[in-house]
């Protein structure tokens, strides 16, 4: 796969990740006022519950079904084998889940005023395994998921507006949440045939494939602990209102990084596959152009959002929520690392080249300095101290990450290349605190601050001649001039 390939399916799975995130944007303000706090709150409660079951579910196959399926994509007949035993142990782990639950449900009586919620909910472990749309991933069709998402987050929007118009329609929007999330799942069901037949199967090979799987759930529970620890212990130590502050914070911030994480997620099933063929003149030129993408993308928005906290939070949340502005500083920084660490020496070398153990010891290492660190600075900081104990958190996920890096693996990223990221950032950084001075309106000063910073980011990354700058430029120069070849064929445009 070349480059250009690469950079579509990048653009492809970004789309995906921001329709993902601007549906529910476009509908939050509609639900809150629709259904009210409390039925806002019981969804909330349910949908926490059943995250946990989705986890435990899903038990760490989707990462290592990628990168398993990618390294055999080649081989239809071995991508079958693979692919039926690992969605007939999918299907044991969703069994298990689903009995767990039912257990819960029998003998936790808080829980069972959010039964049929929580049963509703339920539906998306069934149709996540049902679907395997791991192997999509696999096969780098993302064009397809990108697509597929898109229309049902649309299809869902137009359920919402067309259904649920007062309070006690919050089970109506629940099942039309499932939809949204779950309908994907029906109709790969059908669609991954064109790769290979995938059906249930006895000669599972657990012995094979168990111990990486719960390598993989360990790494995604320390993540997923990381994740909710701060704000979880922000309610219990500052209470609710802190936490309510915060966790807008951390969802902003959440927003932009899974935008540009999404992208890098594009690479994981080619990494496999290179890894799995030792093929390491193409690893460490991707890995080069990795890196690269993530700090001139990473670094201007991680400045932007830490400058223009305040407005952000203002204009987004209200007034009230502008007392989190230094956490969301905070944070935005946290992200940046948190990219370089997680994202790229995590994700894209660790699990790709079956390195998880290093990875899974890293994420645990940053869990149990997370939680002592929040004990000793939220009461005295409050949110600024769960938001410094985030960014200190990623910091040890980096270095650990990148403690024994293999020897074959050379990046060669330099100075000369960060150069213009760092004139870019100053520059960034001029405009912002200008803007601050002279603009005292918050949507206007965010407006007038990324129109310009973008234009001026982008011309340094022009002028400096960046590798993959010019890269996405010659793409999109090339899809345009191919889509203006085609309507002058049809007759549309005369020659």
């Amino acid at each position: 796969m070349n480059k250009a390939s690469i950079a579509k399916n990048a653009i492809y799975n970004a789309i995906k990740t921001i329709t993902v995130i601007v549906f529910p944007l476009i509908s939050f303000p509609y639900l809150s006022r629709t259904l009210h706090a409390e039925n806002i709150g019981k969804i909330n409660v349910a949908c926490s519950i059943i995250n946990y079951f989705i986890l435990i579910g899903s038990l760490g196959i989707n990462t290592y079904a990628i990168r398993e399926c990618s390294k055999v994509k080649d081989d239809k007949k071995h991508l079958g084998k693979i692919s039926s035993q690992l969605f007939s142990i999918n299907i044991c782990t969703m069994l298990f889940s689903y009995a767990l639950l039912g257990i819960l449900l029998v003998f936790a009586a808080d829980i069972q005023k959010y039964a049929i919620l929580i049963c509703i909910f339920s539906l998306n472990i069934l149709f996540s395994t049902l679907g395997a749309d791991w192997l999509n991933t696999a096969m780098e069709d993302f064009k397809y998921i990108s697509i597929r998402t898109a229309g049902f987050q649309l299809v869902s929007l137009i359920g919402l507006i067309a259904f649920v118009k007062e309070p006690d329609d919050y089970i109506k929007y629940v099942c039309i949440s499932v939809l949204s999330t779950s309908g994907a799942n029906i109709i790969n069901i059908l669609y991954r045939r064109r790769f290979c037949k995938v059906s249930f199967t006895k000669k599972m090979e657990i012995k094979k494939h168990l111990k990486p799987i719960l390598l993989l759930f360990s790494l995604l529970l320390s993540q997923s602990i990381l994740s909710n620890l701060d704000i979880t212990m922000l309610g219990f130590l500052e209470g609710d209102v802190a936490a309510g502050y915060y966790s807008t914070a951390v969802k902003l911030y959440g927003m932009v990084e899974r935008t540009i994480s999404s992208t890098v997620f594009v690479l994981f099933p080619q990494f496999s596959y290179w890894f799995a063929l030792k093929d390491y003149k193409q690893i460490n030129s991707m890995l080069h152009s990795t890196l690269n993408f993530i700090v001139i993308s990473s670094a201007p928005c991680a400045l932007g959002l830490c400058l223009l906290a305040k407005e952000i939070l203002v204009v987004v949340c209200g007034k009230e929520y502008a007392s989190a502005s230094v956490a969301l500083s905070i944070l935005s920084l946290a992200m940046f690392f948190n990219l370089l660490g997680a994202g790229f020496w995590g994700n894209t070398i660790l699990l790709s080249s079956n390195r998880e153990g290093q990875f899974t010891v890293a994420c645990i290492a940053s869990s149990l300095f997370n939680g002592i660190a929040n004990y000793f600075l939220i009461p005295v900081f409050g949110m600024n101290g769960a938001a410094f104990t985030t960014l200190l958190s990623v910091l040890v996920i980096f270095v650990i990450s990148a403690a024994k890096k293999d020897k074959n693996i050379y990046i060669g990223y330099s100075f000369k290349e960060l150069f213009p990221v760092i004139i870019g950032c100053i520059i960034i950084g001029s405009i912002c605190c200008i803007c601050k001075v002279y603009i005292s309106n918050y949507i206007l000063r965010i407006i007038i601050c990324i129109l310009t910073s973008g234009i001026s980011y982008l011309a340094i990354l022009g002028i400096s001649k960046n590798e993959l700058f010019l890269l996405v430029i010659s793409t999109i120069i090339n899809k345009l001039h191919s889509v203006h070849k085609y309507k002058n064929r049809k007759g549309e445009f005369k020659p």
